[in-house]
């Protein structure tokens, strides 16, 4: 386990390549300043989603929040880019491997890696009927988590406010 956090965050904060420097090229590609990104403001669904992993990472059993963490988020995110990637070529001319987008092209590579391991050590060490019900629990909970933050964004650049997505399952 140590093993993959390690390499996942290795590959986030590669200091050649960070992730965030990716999405900065995005973002000056887009028109804007590259430094607005830290500058921004916080949408209420990206707190909550940044708080409730933190929160997963100390107060939820391991198994539970590698779950919640990396088959409920990151895998999420390796679909998300699978169907971005095509359009930014296709709508907005981008070539394949463009330096404005090789945030979203990395992740479709490196989240089908990192998820296919997640869902390993998951399955390996959710090995309690009680750890199972709650690894789908987490899951479930960073799905909704998910559309929360993606529905802000919408709702934000589209409409200047925030959108109510459904609530969390008691």
């Amino acid at each position: 386990m140590k093993t993959y956090l390690f390499e996942n965050l290795g590959d986030e904060e590669n200091p050649d390549d960070r992730h965030l420097d990716m999405l900065k090229d995005y973002v000056a590609a887009s028109g804007m300043n590259r430094d607005s990104v830290e500058g921004s403001i916080v949408l209420a669904g990206t707190d909550q989603l940044q708080n409730w992993g933190w929160r997963m990472v100390y107060q939820t059993p391991w198994p539970a929040a590698a779950a919640g963490l990396f088959i409920g988020l990151e895998s999420q995110f390796l679909d998300i880019c699978k169907k971005l990637v095509p359009a930014l070529h296709r709508h907005y001319g981008y070539k394949a491997h463009a330096r404005e987008i090789r945030f979203f092209e990395e992740h479709v590579y490196a989240d089908e890696i990192h998820g296919s391991k997640g869902f390993a050590i998951v399955e390996k060490y959710c090995d309690t009927p009680e750890l199972q019900a709650l690894a789908l629990k987490m899951v479930e909970e960073a799905a909704i988590r998910r559309w929360r933050y993606m529905n802000g964004i919408y709702w934000y650049a589209l409409h200047g406010r925030e959108d109510e997505a459904p609530p969390l399952p008691a």
